[in-house]
């Protein structure tokens, strides 16, 4: 599979995928937020919600002020019933071709293949673009926020700088880097 240049996706279609190619059960990924108090904000406003349900990490965001944890606790955004629903369906040998322009949703692919010793993960790079990291765009964050007048960002953006390198001094990227996940993806490995 050559999922080099791939930007991502849908994180939870990511790890579904990844049951169709093993024997093996998957178990999602393991996710953590960045201790701060808007990523407790958002955790706690969205812990029951149908889409992303955070609440898993409320408490250890909770307990980041007396213990001053830079992230929080590992949790699995991808429900592991789902990962695991439709089971193998292609028996063949299987390779990963990644490149350091995978990011977000391949990210997690191809930490999932490696950890699951589905096959081989051949990288033309020595690592994935995202390197276990994700962004939330503004507009995510917008939506998620809404309504909420305390938010304590604010973001300037330039419309000819498409990445925070490239940003003139002062401008701050759109992206927030809110979680990572624990497994990191190495990409010259034998799986």
């Amino acid at each position: 599979m050559d999922v080099r240049d791939n930007g991502g996706g849908h994180i939870h279609a990511a790890e579904f995928a990844l049951q169709v190619l093993t024997p093996r059960r998957i178990a999602p990924e393991p996710v953590q937020f960045i201790n701060t108090p808007l990523n407790l904000r958002i955790c706690r406003r969205h812990q029951d919600s149908s889409g992303i349900a955070p609440g898993a990490w409320v408490p250890s965001l909770e307990q980041a002020v007396e213990t001053g944890a830079t992230f929080s606790g590992a949790f699995p955004l991808t429900p592991e019933d789902g990962a695991n629903a439709i089971g193998q369906q292609y028996f063949g040998p299987v390779v990963l071709i990644t490149n350091a322009r995978c990011y977000s949703a391949t990210d997690i692919f191809a930490a999932g293949f490696q950890d699951h010793r589905i096959g081989p993960v051949l990288g033309t790079d020595e690592n994935t673009g995202a390197g276990g990291a994700n962004v939330w765009t503004h507009a995510l964050l917008s939506d998620l926020l809404q309504g909420d007048r305390a938010t304590p960002y604010r973001c300037r953006r330039e419309p000819a700088c498409a990445y925070p390198s490239a940003a003139p001094s002062g401008s701050v990227p759109c992206p927030a880097l809110l979680w990572r996940t624990w497994a990191s993806s190495p990409t010259s490995c034998t799986g």
